[in-house]
């Protein structure tokens, strides 16, 4: 949000009561508080009021940290709300997420794409190109089948919300907020490709299983489902940066990696007294414990859960970025699309919703909001961003340390490890070569010299010859491992045709 840096300011009134956190503006130095009121000016004289002048002040935004991720109201114009109501705005952020991220605050996943806003969007309401473009990683072809989903009543999308909140892995004081519009998947263990597939086993399904998936505007698309080891939701958030750019950011929260709570606990919002410690032991209970310590601490976690959310990504954005660039070059928009069966149920009505939005942002005034929310440029607001727009190359469009590892605590720290111990293993190679070769010297010379040299020599000189051509072997071959796992934080290119 700024270019600046929290330091601690110790002047004025501050000084008296210990030091205030502040955001300090790189270019000068000057000091804000958290309501944008100027603290310090260090190049002002003593004694001047040029603190206190409204003109040394910043707008402020309303601002909210829940799960993990920084809410931000940024339009002026509309966020007079007090600091009370910011904080009691509903955000679309599941029951499920709400105890998930605490469990794993390190779980989520986030990437800036290429990929403008609007053909985002429609790609993850959009669940029938998992099987296609996601074969081999979340699904396969073989889960392609016709997908008759049905819009749901607002009494129905109630229903949902209840069967969300009831979850006894649940935030207890979680509130409700319902989406624009919800649909829901009949005979979801035939028809859901990533319950048909079963990824990892955490997805078995039977016919009892549901699948739901729900757009809350402007940017926030979630999937929840019920499958026979517990509900589970995927949440997709989306945060526009400009015209056919999108930072994404992406949880996957299940309730067979988080504990329960009793229905009394759920019943008074979480108040109550917890129940006593031995009775809480069983061997469910003692399952989700283990699964949660030793296995999803880890996976849910680690490097291995990023590099399949990248290899997820890299699957959508190779097309997308071809599709968009296509659109421009052609002057296309969405309606000239074909979109025949149902399975384009819910990306046909977000479509209606964003044009709709944007026809009253543009009506607004704000012209160039509308453009960048619709991906175009011209008075008819259709999807075109330009013709002069230059296309990328396949190296920036699925590049990954740019948009995700140097950002990342958890990536960019893995990457600083595996580029030691290339360095390290390098050296090692080295050596272990020269030591291969100074034995195969030594051993030549050893048979030349047999009847002068004892047996045992012979036999020491060929042993560290084949020991250290051995370990030089293997330190190369895990130098090119390590190298590999290093390119991996990088660039991985992508072709859909060689997944067979």
């Amino acid at each position: 949000l700024s270019e600046g840096r929290v330091v601690s300011s110790h002047v004025g009134s501050i000084k008296k009561t210990g030091s205030k956190r502040c955001l300090q503006c790189a270019y000068h130095g000057w000091e804000f508080d958290g309501g944008g009121r100027c603290l310090r000016i260090p190049q002002d004289t003593k004694g001047s009021k040029a603190t206190s002048s409204p003109r040394a002040s910043v707008q402020e935004y309303p601002v909210r940290v829940e799960a993990g991720m920084v809410w931000v109201w940024p339009d002026p114009e509309s966020n007079t709300v007090s600091r009370e109501e910011a904080a009691a705005e509903l955000l679309p952020i599941s029951p499920l997420l709400q105890k998930w991220e605490s469990y794993y605050p390190l779980s989520a996943y986030q990437r800036d794409l290429p990929i403008g806003y609007e053909l985002l969007c429609e790609n993850l309401v959009d669940i029938s190109h998992l099987p296609w473009s996601h074969h081999g990683v979340l699904s396969d072809r073989t889960s392609g089948v016709p997908l008759s989903f049905d819009m749901l009543s607002e009494t129905e999308k109630e229903n949902v919300w209840e069967k969300e909140a009831s979850s006894l892995c649940a935030d207890p004081g979680a509130k409700k907020c319902l989406p624009r519009f919800q649909a829901e998947l009949p005979e979801a263990d035939k028809c859901d490709p990533i319950l048909s597939y079963n990824l990892m086993g955490m997805n078995e399904a039977d016919s009892n299983s549901t699948s739901f998936v729900g757009f809350y505007p402007p940017s926030h698309v979630r999937y929840f489902r019920t499958a026979i080891s517990g509900s589970s939701t995927t949440e997709l958030f989306l945060c526009p940066q400009a015209t056919g750019r999108t930072r994404f950011i992406i949880f996957n929260a299940f309730e067979l990696g988080l504990p329960q709570i009793s229905k009394h606990e759920k019943s008074d919002g979480g108040k109550g007294k917890r129940k006593h410690v031995f009775r809480q032991i069983s061997p469910n209970a003692i399952g989700r414990f283990l699964l949660r310590r030793i296995i999803l601490k880890n996976a849910m976690s680690g490097v291995n859960n990023h590099m399949i959310a990248s290899e997820v990504l890299d699957g959508d954005t190779s097309l997308l970025a071809t599709l968009s660039d296509r659109i421009a070059q052609n002057g296309l928009g969405h309606r000239d699309y074909f979109n025949p069966t149902t399975a384009d149920t819910v990306p046909n009505a977000f479509r209606r919703w964003l044009d709709k939005s944007v026809e009253a942002t543009y009506q607004s005034g704000n012209a160039d909001a509308a453009m960048a929310a619709c991906g175009g440029s011209d008075p008819e607001l259709s999807l075109r961003r330009g013709s002069e727009t230059p296309a990328l190359s396949r190296k920036e469009v699925l590049d990954r340390y740019h948009t995700h590892t140097k950002d990342c605590p958890i990536c960019s720290k893995a990457l600083r490890r595996a580029e030691r111990r290339a360095k390290i293993l390098g050296f090692a190679t080295s050596g272990l070569f020269g030591m291969s070769g100074a034995s195969t010297v030594a051993t030549i010379l050893s048979y030349l010299l047999a009847e002068g040299v004892p047996v045992r020599a012979i036999r020491i000189t060929s042993l560290m010859l084949a020991s250290s051509l051995v370990s030089a072997l293997s330190a190369a071959k895990l130098k090119d491992w390590t190298e590999t796992k290093i390119n991996n934080f990088h660039f991985v290119d992508y072709d859909h045709q060689e997944r067979e």
